[in-house]
């Protein structure tokens, strides 16, 4: 919130075109949120690891929202372009598939949309490569539709389980 002139205060918002020139307004207060969260993100992995951060984002979850799940799935298609758009157009760091998959997680998530995080591999091309993305209700929320049959998926264990997971994914050849 922002004082005016006048003593009142107004919402500050930001209109954002995405690729089909159809307005996105989003409120500054929530673009500086995911940008930090991306931040606070990428910073969490390179300190602790992908398995405590995976960890980290399932415990944000909370309990379903009882609603139709068209309705959650408009949220959350909503919610991923515009969690593209804030990388895309205003984040320094150039945030990878990873880093944007799991700040897209954590977001439906703790807003009780139990979408899923998910990691496939590939060596079609040569060295090996990863990717990450996000699914709810069998769709890809934050990717191309068919980026599943590109990357093969991998199973994650439980996020709660000690199982020791790969520490790097997204853009880096082993």
């Amino acid at each position: 919130m922002i004082a005016n002139g006048f003593g009142k205060k107004s919402e500050c918002r930001i209109e954002m075109l995405n690729r089909r020139s159809n307005p996105l307004t989003i409120r500054f207060s929530q673009i500086t949120a995911m940008l930090l969260m991306m931040f606070f993100v990428s910073t969490a992995l390179r300190f602790l690891g992908f398995r405590r951060v995976y960890r980290l984002v399932a415990r944000s979850a909370r309990p379903g929202v009882p609603g139709s799940g068209h309705r959650q799935l408009a949220e959350a298609k909503r919610t991923a372009r515009v969690l593209k758009q804030v990388n895309r157009q205003y984040s320094l760091l150039g945030n990878s598939c990873l880093t944007e998959s799991l700040v897209l997680w954590r977001l439906l998530l703790r807003r009780g949309i139990g979408a899923r995080f998910k990691i496939g591999v590939r060596t079609l091309t040569g060295p090996f490569e990863s990717h990450a993305w996000v699914e709810y209700e069998g769709r890809v929320l934050n990717d191309v539709a068919d980026v599943g049959k590109i990357f093969t998926p991998i199973d994650l264990p439980p996020p709660t389980t000690t199982r020791s997971g790969p520490e790097r994914f997204c853009g880096h050849r082993q």
